[in-house]
């Protein structure tokens, strides 16, 4: 009964609108953006290294790397969800505790619920993955209740696939993106599943050798692992269009933990893809029907990699032209320069 109680705390996945629920508890206040509760389910960075630091030393002498590195790589993998504006990072309690135990930095928070409903949530606002971050919103644009999800942005916030990353004052916006590494990763996974209907099992060896020697910088040895890879996916090109090429390789490299940005604008032009790790920079002109050697042309003459001169890691760029002829509908010559 109404009257008994003392102190009720509420929670899930989706916002509710008071009204349409209770008759008579009208009087629940909403703490989900409050500064003074924004850190109440999660766990701290200063929470992490005062209650865990052995466990940290235990992990760190697992992977062969000191505190302060394995501190880095749990940040990157697990930290920084924001629950208001000037809310402190905070860690995934289920990512950063299974971490601990296993010994391992896998990704552990995708393993616990399906997210079938988010992918068809996508799907049937025909998203476009490769732009669905960073977005800029009005505090009332994602914060709303299940009833008024005419957009992408609230269930993916409130589910936790997107968080607060910035905040504009003077006009009380708001920039969502992914938290960290191991939400960015896991959404590609799943994407792939849905979006690009293959096994992915089957492929996951190759790319894991496409992606070794990509790192090493072996390209010629790259990319065939690639062309290959992107052979067994059905219709890849079937719009013949460079955007749908775009997307498939967006999911597959950001799946594979590199950054990866695409239609990246410059002063003259719009680069098709750019992808990061902490050594090299790539960026990837792509051809349908035309000639890799083109494509490479186009890199140099509208000077692609100009904004990445002075960023200290290697700049490679490589020319790709995709044949859209045939069964096979992959990469036909890619020409590369360091």
């Amino acid at each position: 009964m109404e009257k008994d109680e003392r102190f009720v705390f509420i929670t899930g996945i989706s916002k509710f609108s008071q009204v349409s629920i209770f008759s008579t508890i009208n009087n629940l206040d909403k703490i989900s953006m409050w500064e003074q509760f924004s850190d109440i389910c999660g766990i701290t960075h200063a929470e992490l290294e005062h209650y865990f630091h052995d466990d940290i030393e235990v992990l760190a002498a697992k992977n062969n790397c000191t505190y302060e590195k394995m501190m880095e790589q749990l940040v990157y993998q697990y930290d920084s969800y924001h629950f208001s504006e000037n809310s402190p990072a905070m860690f995934n309690p289920t990512s950063i505790l299974n971490a601990l135990a296993e010994g391992k930095l896998n990704n552990h928070w995708f393993g616990t619920a399906t997210s079938s409903y988010i992918i068809d949530h996508l799907k049937r606002h025909n998203a476009d993955v490769k732009n669905l971050v960073p977005k800029t919103l009005f505090a009332d644009d994602f914060d709303v209740s299940p009833e008024d999800y005419d957009s992408l942005w609230p269930i993916l916030y409130q589910a936790g696939y997107l968080t607060i990353k910035d905040f504009d004052p003077q006009w009380n916006t708001y920039v969502l993106d992914y938290p960290n590494n191991e939400v960015r990763v896991g959404m590609m996974q799943n994407m792939m599943k849905y979006y690009f209907p293959i096994n992915i099992s089957s492929g996951k060896m190759s790319m894991k050798q496409f992606y070794a020697a990509l790192y090493s910088l072996q390209i010629d040895e790259a990319m065939p692992y690639l062309k290959d890879y992107l052979s067994t996916i059905p219709n890849v090109l079937d719009n013949k269009e460079e955007k749908h090429f775009q997307t498939i390789l967006y999911v597959m490299f950001t799946w594979l933990g590199f950054y990866t940005e695409v239609e990246v604008n410059t002063a003259v032009g719009r680069t098709d893809v750019v992808i990061k790790n902490e050594k090299n920079i790539f960026v990837l002109e792509l051809k349908v029907d035309g000639s890799a050697e083109d494509a490479l042309a186009q890199i140099n003459s509208k000077n692609y990699a100009i904004p990445y001169k002075y960023d200290g890691r290697e700049i490679v760029k490589i020319g790709v032209n995709i044949s859209s002829d045939g069964n096979a509908r992959t990469i036909e010559k890619w020409v590369v320069e360091r």
